[in-house]
């Protein structure tokens, strides 16, 4: 896998599993995870530490804080984007949407889907030593342990937003229907200033 696509890759979301994935690393691939795990590293940190802090905004009444939004900002800005805020907040409001379409139709993850679907993933990443090494080295650089990022960071961020997408594309085929439609959602951003200052 080139860098230019391992980028890409991590830009849709993940930290980690996208690079697990791939399944034939290169020490070049590896490279390029430690390199975007470095850039991460002060995001992911912040995260961490201050979860959730002060609201930059809300999507549907749900306050996304200052940390959370900054870490997704700086996914899009590693990955090239020329407006990194303004590419995660129109993120924020699609999964949302995703959020209350899955809920509608009974077929949002729930915590067994979550678990299991972590499970496999990691398993994925540590089955062979080229895609075992390119995740860890991504998250030493960041500063992360193992165990925190699939027990913690991916339960939580990760993979209930990766299973809702999936599931309203099994929906899609179940359905014949080439697209769905998603209700507006209500977004608002409460601190311009830090929105701009991403971008």
């Amino acid at each position: 896998m080139k860098k230019k696509n391992l980028l890409i890759l991590v830009c849709i979301l993940t930290i980690a599993l996208v690079t697990a994935a791939c399944g034939s690393s290169e020490d070049k691939d590896q490279s390029a995870a430690g390199q975007i795990g470095s850039e991460m590293s002060d995001s992911v940190q912040n995260l961490i530490e201050n979860g959730d802090d002060e609201p930059m905004g809300t999507i549907n009444g749900e306050n996304i804080s200052k940390a959370y939004f900054k870490m997704r900002s700086e996914l899009y800005r590693v990955c090239g984007a020329e407006k990194p805020a303004a590419s995660a907040w129109e993120e924020l409001k699609l999964e949302a949407a995703e959020r209350g379409f899955a809920e509608a139709k009974g077929i949002l993850p729930d915590e067994d889907e979550i678990l299991e679907y972590t499970k496999q993933q990691r398993e994925t990443a540590e089955s062979t030593e080229e895609s075992h090494n390119t995740v860890r080295e991504m998250l030493q650089n960041i500063g992360m342990t193992e165990d925190y990022y699939w027990n913690v960071y991916k339960l939580k961020y990760e993979s209930p937003v990766i299973l809702t997408k999936g599931n309203i594309e099994k929906y899609k085929t179940a359905n014949n229907l080439d697209k769905v439609d998603y209700k507006e959602v209500e977004a608002v951003i409460t601190d311009k200033d830090y929105y701009e200052s991403l971008n």
